[in-house]
């Protein structure tokens, strides 16, 4: 019998389950067996039901979940409960939002980065149901995540990056600097950045390279251009030890200079993506998205002149947003010109100041269960015609599904949503 299971819930919300490697999980799994402990990893993303017997035993079992996954994680748990004596703890983005909502099925809730938390409550260290522990500073104390405690399947993917090219996820940070009142970062990783060295990173690459054969990489952090001379420096790296890797990031507007990016395309970077959210500079203000309009034309012009493709990231259901929201995305496309279009159904995730001060905004939530707040479907299943799962502040039920709905079919007919 193992120390501990770790569990990936299913999530038959997001069109290919299996796209991203489960970075965080893989992490503390890494942690937990530098640090002598048995762990095993169960991944029952794709399935339709909870499969108990997919699950190995194990004295202690450990799940992380985001929203949309909590009553997955939830039903898992009380499966296990049933199964056979057992502690279950339960971290991730939704248990560090509002852990004293949290199932008391659940003997422990993380909240936080989970790594010397989960070590603590298995060695009996700490015995507190709700345990959150400091960020861990150095982030190179980290081991690599524990990829090998998966299939291939689960960790490498043709459909990440480019269409039939095997790629996988990495992280160079922890943090995030910014506090826009639609994201819910900051409670889980909070405001200050950590980086990883670059020798750390490089090496990493080397590994993933040399044990799957793979050689593109998506990086899953949210402004990876924000600390230049980082950014400088591991693409030198890069080409010193003739990686020949291929490589995307997403980044802000306002970290966007014409030289960092020519650097970037030499060490392999192919795409960058900006979080644009609304073109507009009244609605970003209102959500407290800190950048200068103009700022994205130059942002996506430098890409463009660097050889990147580019690829933006819109919101449909922001506060401040109107009726004109379809067209002025459309006029801003058409303007741009990006490669490729993400557009999410915005929802107020736990932890958000939206979520957190909805009457600030203007917004009420209405009476839904966890599993409707789906962030992206993008034109997956039947998105167009689900309801939002809030009261607006300006625009009805019907009106936001209108403007969804435009926006969506014009970045389809146009061929412009892919790889998402």
């Amino acid at each position: 019998m193992k120390d501990i299971c770790l569990i990936i819930p299913p999530a038959p919300f997001l069109g290919d389950q299996k796209r991203n490697c489960p970075l965080g999980i893989l992490y503390i799994a890494a942690y937990l067996e530098a640090c002598g402990v048995d762990v095993c990893v169960a991944d029952l993303r794709g399935m339709q039901y909870v499969e108990i017997c997919k699950i190995p035993k194990a004295k202690w079992y450990g799940l992380g979940a985001t929203t949309p996954e909590y009553i997955w994680a939830l039903d898992i748990a009380k499966h296990m409960r049933i199964a056979h004596p057992c502690k279950i703890i339960l971290g991730g983005s939704h248990a560090t939002a509002i852990p004293e909502s949290i199932d008391p099925v659940f003997d422990h809730v993380v909240t936080g980065e989970g790594e010397t938390a989960a070590l603590a409550i298995v060695k009996g260290y700490n015995t507190g149901r709700i345990v959150r522990h400091p960020f861990i500073n150095r982030l190179d104390d980290i081991p690599f995540p524990a990829r090998h405690l998966l299939p291939r399947s689960s960790v490498v993917s043709d459909k990440l990056c480019m269409p039939g090219v095997l790629a996988t996820t990495m992280m160079i940070s922890r943090g995030c600097a910014y506090d826009c009142s639609f994201c819910s970062s900051k409670s889980m990783w909070g405001r200050r950045l950590r980086y990883r060295s670059v020798s750390n990173v490089i090496s990493e690459i080397k590994d993933i390279i040399q044990k799957y054969n793979v050689y593109c990489f998506r990086f899953q952090d949210d402004t990876m251009t924000i600390n230049r001379p980082w950014v400088e420096n591991f693409c030198e790296e890069v080409k010193k030890a003739n990686l020949n890797i291929l490589w995307r990031v997403n980044t802000r507007i306002d970290n966007a200079e014409l030289h960092i990016f020519e650097r970037m395309k030499q060490a392999g970077c192919y795409e960058v993506g900006f979080g644009i959210e609304d073109p507009r500079d009244y609605v970003r203000k209102i959500n407290n998205k800190q950048i200068d309009p103009e700022m994205s034309y130059c942002a996506i012009e430098n890409a463009r002149k660097a050889g990147l493709k580019t690829r933006i990231f819109l919101m449909i259901g922001l506060p401040g947003q109107d009726t004109h929201t379809a067209q002025t995305m459309i006029d801003y496309i058409e303007r741009t010109q990006p490669d490729a279009v993400d557009v999410s159904t915005f929802v107020p995730f736990p932890g958000s100041d939206i979520y957190n001060n909805p009457m600030k905004y203007g917004f009420k939530m209405k009476d839904h269960s966890f599993s409707d707040y789906v962030f992206t479907v993008g034109l997956y299943k039947d998105e167009l015609e689900k309801d939002f799962i809030y009261d607006h502040d300006i625009m009805t039920n019907e009106e936001l599904k209108n403007e969804r709905r435009k926006i969506l079919e014009y970045i389809s007919k146009r061929n412009l949503v892919f790889n998402r």
